[in-house]
């Protein structure tokens, strides 16, 4: 008798102990990110893991609607739909920016269009690529090293995204606020040019249709 509870607590504890093993091995969750395909492993409670799963139904589901606005409006490929798109997840996520207002901001900039070059009134400005980032800006922002890297959607799109929170954040804290400093420089805080105050509407405006 005292042999067979002996037998049965050992039983026990080794079912328990192989329990804790694979409650622990469930707990550690393996995804590969859907910008830079990097394994990334990190140790969750089924609570955190939940969260993590619809964390990344969202940004699927924001991933696709992007995608098939860029498709239907532009009637780009989907492959390269979905790179832009991708691009401006990462970078929104990455500023803490609303991403459907970086689309559209893109979007009024340069319909866009990677090799885009801003003109006024027929005499060249110096804005390039899909976000008309000016070239002083690379002074500024680490990963630009040359006029070259403002028609790289990716590098572009981030530096576009890097001022338009920079902005925000030093205009007022709103996101109109920010694209006015974005169009006319600081001076639009107080006194915007009407072309300044159309862009703001423009961006709006194509916000609500994303």
């Amino acid at each position: 008798m005292v042999k067979l509870q002996a037998n049965t607590i050992r039983t026990l504890i080794e079912a328990a102990l192989f329990c804790a093993v694979i409650a622990f091995a469930l707990s550690t969750f393996t995804y590969k990110d859907m910008y830079d395909n990097q394994v990334i492993e990190t140790e969750v409670v089924q609570a955190e893991l939940d969260d993590v799963y619809k964390q990344i139904d969202e940004e699927r589901t924001e991933l696709d609607r992007l995608t098939e606005y860029l498709q239907g409006k532009y009637g780009r490929d989907k492959a390269e739909s979905t790179r832009v798109a991708q691009y401006l997840l990462e970078s929104s996520k990455e500023f803490k920016l609303d991403t459907r207002f970086l689309a559209a901001q893109l979007d009024v900039e340069s319909n866009f269009n990677t090799h885009a070059v801003s003109y006024v009134d027929g005499k060249y400005v110096g804005a390039r690529g899909m976000m008309q980032v000016m070239p002083f800006w690379i002074k500024h922002i680490p990963w630009l090293h040359s006029v070259k890297d403002l028609h790289n959607p990716r590098l572009n799109i981030r530096a576009g995204a890097y001022i338009l929170a920079k902005y925000v954040k030093e205009c007022g804290g709103t996101m109109e606020m920010g694209l006015r400093c974005y169009h006319g420089g600081y001076r639009a805080i107080k006194n915007p040019r009407v072309s300044t105050v159309q862009y703001v509407e423009r961006v709006y405006k194509r916000y609500n249709t994303i």
